[in-house]
């Protein structure tokens, strides 16, 4: 009995970490600044925007590494559970929901982040938005096809 619940806690926690692996936009660098040029080169902002964005950026960036941090940490506990053997079915659930939790204020917070962009948007450049929505966020494993099926 205690192999088959190992078994279906482990099994579980692999489909939580692809399932929320695959929620998260493709990375275009692992550079925060590159990402930053990247998006303000693709968007045609002009200096004012690119100020704006600059801003923007920097402190949706701040709070995201201080949430991912806590994700981070968050899973560390949850998958820290099996290396005991006694871990309940809600305590395991307590902290998968924990960093679940964590993974809808990232989200969140992005949603809200995109959209302060988007008032410092242009007309003539939110088809470019658009695009970028759809191409990074939307079709991302259609996108990158290798990674639909790694965990």
């Amino acid at each position: 009995m205690f192999v088959l619940l190992l078994a279906n806690s482990i099994f579980t926690g692999i489909l939580w970490f692809k399932h929320h692996r695959s929620q998260r936009p493709n990375c275009i660098t692992e550079k925060p600044e590159m990402k930053n040029k990247f998006f303000s080169d693709f968007m045609g902002f002009d200096s004012n925007q690119r100020l704006a964005f600059d801003s923007l950026f920097i402190q949706h960036h701040k709070k995201i590494n201080e949430l991912k941090l806590k994700e981070r940490n968050a899973k560390i506990a949850l998958f820290n559970l099996l290396k005991s053997d006694t871990a309940s079915q809600s305590t395991v659930e307590y902290y998968a929901n924990q960093a679940s939790l964590i993974t809808m204020q990232i989200d969140t917070l992005t949603y809200y982040h995109f959209k302060k962009i988007k008032s410092i948007c242009k007309p003539d450049q939110m088809d470019k938005l658009a695009d970028f929505f759809e191409n990074h966020f939307l079709h991302q494993n259609e996108m990158n096809p290798e990674k639909k099926d790694s965990i």
